[in-house]
């Protein structure tokens, strides 16, 4: 009896291995498993076109090419009281005369736009808005040397120009890089509005005219819904550019990354960032677009009740049905996939976005504190000269020298006061009142209180 050849099963396996293989492929790649383009049409931003010599920025901008810095001279180290070699503070003040002049006739137009970022992410990191912080700094320098001399009213004057820089920058952001950075030019003013009001040499008059200022900054928080509308738009275009690695790519040539290393980074990015099941762009572009709207739309919410709140966006992203009940849930929940990695990379993206945007909702509320704050130093002041002794409560300042008591950014709740510490606080971000305590520890702060120390009537002096 003849016996049968056995058959040769191993190429077979192969192909059937690679036929899975190529089914795989195709299925990851197909265009099947994302959905449809989301409408965005309420994040569009709407400009208007302003003359080049009715625009502040213009002149913010010839600011900025005027500036003249110091070799041996640091503007950070004399706001922190470093260096106060009169002589070089005097000379650098008078180099960038023509600095100060531009940023007056910015102030003075009525508008202020910045002109449409077209660029990649190189060009965040070169954008002017950056060395705005410099010309901030400048002013808020030219404020602490008039100060330190005994002439409040200059420094005054230079104060209310550093307030009225910020105030245009910040109303005219449109992408939270020029958020941030006009909102650090704006503190810089409202610390030297502060060290102003507890100036026993800044007299009535002076500290009306601070008051007065201090009263138009009461909606501090008036770019972000642009800032949240043009950041969507340009975070779609770099979602766009994943497509292909181009902003991998980017990043990659301005750090001046190797041949090869730019020729693996490609062939990755391609890889991993082209599928249409690992990263879905549409759909990742539908959960982006609920982060960008509740940052608009909740603005002027309070931290507490914000959908945007670390706890609220860690309750989203776990996707724990018992606990993410909150708006941010209720928007991203229908525009997620079932099917296990489906959008991995898609939510990452989007995980890394909404931890973003609560530091910037932080920030804004810090920054709100910080003037509430400071016109209420104002007002404590204005009462004991007038009285003999601080109020007992915030509530006697109104309606003689506050129309109503600031309320805390951070839970809603009227700002908190100590006559006998001396204080005014907010409960920072643990919610939580500590009673004035800053959890300070050698040197470091905890996550307490945000404490202001009410005026001592005794000037700043200048460091041996």
């Amino acid at each position: 009896m003849k016996r049968r050849p056995a058959k040769k099963t191993g190429p077979t396996i192969l192909i059937v291995i690679l036929l899975v293989l190529l089914l795989l492929v195709a299925l990851i790649y197909a265009p099947v498993w994302d959905t449809a383009p989301p409408d965005v049409t309420d994040l569009a931003i709407a400009r208007t076109e302003v003359p080049l010599e009715q625009n502040a920025y213009t002149y913010f901008l010839q600011a900025t090419n005027a500036l003249r810095n110091h070799p041996d001279f640091s503007l950070s180290q004399y706001l922190l009281g470093q260096t106060n070699d009169e002589a070089q503070v005097s000379a650098f003040i008078a180099t960038n005369r023509e600095v100060v002049a531009w940023i007056r006739r910015g102030v003075a137009c009525g508008e202020c736009q910045a002109p449409a970022f077209e660029g990649g992410p190189e060009g965040i990191l070169n954008h002017p808005v950056h060395a705005f912080i410099d010309k901030g700094r400048l002013l808020a320098t030219q404020a602490r040397y008039d100060q330190l001399r005994g002439d409040m009213r200059e420094a005054v004057d230079a104060t209310l120009l550093l307030l009225g820089f910020g105030d245009r920058l910040v109303s005219a952001s449109e992408s939270i890089i020029e958020y941030l950075c006009s909102h650090a030019v704006l503190g810089l003013g409202l610390e030297r509005a502060a060290d102003l009001a507890s100036d026993a040499r800044c007299d009535a008059t002076e500290r009306g005219r601070l008051a007065a200022a201090l009263a138009e900054l009461s909606f501090l928080r008036q770019g972000m819904a642009n800032s949240a509308r043009g950041e969507y738009v340009f975070s779609m275009k770099l979602l766009e550019q994943t497509r292909s690695g181009g902003t991998y790519l980017s990043y990659a040539d301005y750090w001046g990354v190797s041949k090869f290393k730019r020729a693996v980074l490609l062939i990755v990015t391609r890889i991993a960032c082209t599928p249409n099941y690992f990263i879905q762009y549409n759909r990742t572009m539908r959960m982006m677009a609920a982060n960008y709207r509740l940052l608009a739309a909740y603005a002027s919410c309070a931290y507490a009740d914000h959908p945007l709140r670390a706890s609220a966006t860690s309750a989203a992203i776990s996707g724990d049905s018992s606990t993410a009940e909150g708006l941010l849930a209720k928007r991203i929940q229908p525009h997620r996939s079932r099917l296990p990695l489906a959008n991995a990379l898609g939510e990452r993206l989007w995980s890394a976005t909404a931890g973003t945007l609560d530091a910037v909702v932080r920030n804004g509320c810090r920054q709100e504190c910080h003037l509430a704050a400071t016109r209420l130093i104002l007002a404590c002041r204005a009462y004991e000269e007038a009285a003999g002794h601080l109020p007992a409560t915030l509530e006697a300042l109104v309606p003689d020298y506050l129309p109503a008591v600031p309320r805390d950014p951070f839970d809603g709740q009227p700002f908190r006061y100590s006559a006998e510490k001396r204080i005014v606080y907010s409960v920072g971000e643990n919610l939580t009142d500590d009673g004035g305590d800053e959890g300070r520890e050698r040197g470091r702060r905890r996550a307490k209180d945000l404490v202001f120390k009410l005026f001592t009537h005794e000037p700043e002096t200048t460091a041996e």
